[in-house]
């Protein structure tokens, strides 16, 4: 990698700090706008003071002593802005979305991943990260980071809401491929032949069956938004989300506490009925729909039949 790039995502990075720093300033010293953190969310953090908990949270890009790796910090509520508040915070989110373009598109150079749906999958999930990855971050100081507090934007309305409500979201991450992506996924790590038996599994489905790589995601906080005119949309919110400061500030309706693994489960599985139980590639969590699952068996019964009949032409 050469020294210009290793120059650059210092330069980004430095550029994120500038402007969380930036925000801080505006969040200590000036006074026309109006914070609220819905501290109940998170119990990981014991700071009580609002200003202190967010720049905190803020400056966090690393793992919190007490957080898994997978997930983030939360902090959810809202901050009515005034117009240098707002900027601030805006030109921080454009720091931070700029030093995420570039080192999603360095990750995939130094991987070799040309395909993007080949991403962040089986033997290079986000959270474990790529020795060769790991080694360029160490070269420039950055090993350390944990990208998803570094990535992080926060969420902005360029309107006044009349109503902000929370709501943990249970979700899974699915992205589907075709059997050939799947068999590139298999082979990438097929040492001693580990997979052989999968990849035959794969080679037998038709060229049209479509895999879904199927991943549960940690709970998340979303909150849904109500404008003046009753239009609704719904933003991610572990962080506090922005508006312009005006006459009336929202109603507000905080999270409930989480459900627990179990309905989380159950809920998943009930929206899956078309999806086989367990995963038709266990390797890389690969599902297919119940309907291939018979086409699948169907083919193998053909190739079977086929197969006798040759033998007993011989």
């Amino acid at each position: 990698m050469s020294v210009e790039q290793k120059s650059l995502i210092k330069t980004l990075f430095n550029n994120i700090l500038i402007t969380t720093e930036k925000v801080i300033l505006q969040l200590r010293y000036n006074n026309d706008y109006f914070l609220w953190l819905d501290d109940r969310a998170e119990h990981r953090l014991n700071i009580s003071d609002p200003i202190e908990r967010l720049q905190y949270v803020l400056q966090l890009f690393t793992l919190h002593p007490e957080q898994k790796a997978k997930t983030v910090l939360f902090c959810p509520g809202f901050i009515a802005a005034s117009p240098p508040l707002y900027a601030a915070i805006t030109e921080l989110n454009m720091a931070k979305k700029a030093f995420q373009t570039h080192m999603v598109d360095l990750r995939k150079n130094l991987l070799k991943i040309k395909e993007a749906t080949l991403d962040n999958q089986f033997g290079n999930p986000s959270h474990e990260r790529p020795q060769i990855v790991h080694q360029f971050l160490m070269d420039i100081g950055l090993e350390h980071l944990h990208f998803k507090h570094v990535y992080r934007c926060l969420p902005m309305l360029d309107f006044e809401p009349s109503q902000l409500g929370w709501t943990w979201a249970h979700t899974q991450s699915i992205k589907t491929i075709t059997p050939a992506q799947a068999i590139i996924l298999l082979q990438r790590r097929n040492k001693e032949g580990r997979f052989d038996n999968e990849i035959d599994k794969i080679n037998k489905l038709a060229a049209s069956t479509t895999l879904s790589i199927r991943q549960k995601l940690a709970p998340h906080l979303r909150i849904n938004v109500v404008d003046k005119n009753g239009n609704r949309s719904m933003l991610k919110g572990t962080l506090p989300v922005i508006f312009p400061k005006g006459s009336k500030l929202p109603l507000i309706r905080p999270a409930r506490e989480q459900v627990s693994t179990e309905q989380q489960q159950t809920r998943l599985i009930r929206k899956d009925k078309k999806i086989m139980d367990e995963p038709f590639v266990p390797a890389i969590r690969a599902y297919i729909s119940k309907v291939d699952v018979r086409v699948s068996e169907k083919i193998a019964h053909n190739v079977a039949a086929n197969k006798a009949m040759m033998t007993d032409k011989e």
